[in-house]
């Protein structure tokens, strides 16, 4: 990834930042990525925003945001990662300390910001948060004048409620700033009372903001995804076996998944486990017994 600004090496932990490299050429996403290199061209042109990428765990979330980001880096915009943490006991603002600090990293020392590039920002009052907001955004704004800048935030489902309503400062003036910020987040681990949820009612009216929910593949690009795994796209097509009779067939079922989580030291020894599970059922099979809903007859 070509980053007009270097990140530093500690924020985002290196192997996020690794993992946010694209290795392979994206599969059925070329509507989004479409939709993306057209927002890019009007955050380079001075129209910014907000576009927020949701669904299920694994559906490609990270790897669409890398991807943007390569095509960013590319056409010369500056490109710089947060994350929000997995694990307990990250301090409030840790999203936009490493982004700050990346973008800060060699200008002069700045009062009201330095408790936020510290990371001790969390017991800011009402008062200083707002100043602490002001200077924020103003450092985003004034990076983004300088190059045109797009910020990724991956795991927003993580955010903690200070890091969200900073987000909610900031996105007012990202329509008159060459700054594009993209977020991603798991859809699933958002409820009706999650802070996101809160953040997405408040900004859902504004023109500068974007939800892109991603959904699964379709058949034929799941095959091209598997054609690319297996290295050989003879032996699988989806769209020829879809729907055959299997009476009499022994079936041997292959499941396939990636990692969610990217390993990282700091969180030794208590490392993340993920569970998965999945079932098998017949397509166009009843879910549940239709003969339950039958009304009674007269008596």
């Amino acid at each position: 990834m070509n980053c007009g600004r270097s990140v530093l090496s500690r924020d985002p932990p290196l192997a996020y930042r690794r993992a946010m490299r694209p290795t392979s050429e994206l599969v059925g996403r070329a509507t989004e990525l479409a939709a993306m290199a057209a927002r890019l061209d009007d955050a380079a042109s001075g129209r910014g925003g907000l576009v927020l990428l949701s669904g299920e765990p694994g559906i490609g979330k990270s790897r669409l945001a890398a991807a943007v980001a390569d095509r960013a880096g590319r056409r010369g915009m500056s490109v710089v990662l947060g994350h929000c943490q997995e694990t307990e006991g990250a301090p409030a603002y840790w999203p936009w300390t490493q982004v700050l600090r990346a973008l800060h990293a060699d200008g002069p020392t700045d009062a009201v910001l330095a408790p936020l590039l510290d990371g001790a920002a969390g017991g800011a009052l009402h008062g200083d948060r707002f100043r602490l907001f002001a200077a924020a955004a103003d450092l985003l704004l004034h990076a983004a004048e300088q190059q045109p800048l797009l910020i990724v935030v991956d795991d927003l489902h993580r955010a903690d409620e200070a890091s969200l309503a900073l987000l909610r400062f900031v996105v007012p003036a990202l329509a008159r700033a060459p700054l594009l910020l993209l977020g991603a987040y798991r859809d699933t681990e958002v409820p009706a009372r999650h802070p996101l949820s809160g953040l997405l009612g408040e900004i859902a009216g504004d023109g500068a903001f974007e939800l892109v929910a991603l959904a699964g593949l379709t058949r034929a690009e799941a095959g091209e995804l598997a054609a690319r795994i297996t290295g050989d796209a003879a032996s699988v097509d989806i769209g020829e076996v879809a729907d055959r009779p299997i009476d009499g067939e022994d079936i041997v079922l292959w499941h396939t998944f990636g990692m969610t989580h990217v390993p990282r030291p700091e969180d030794w020894p208590v490392m993340s486990v993920e569970t998965c599970g999945f079932r098998m059922r017949p397509v166009g099979f009843f879910d549940r017994n239709p003969t339950l809903d039958v009304p009674s007859g007269p008596r």
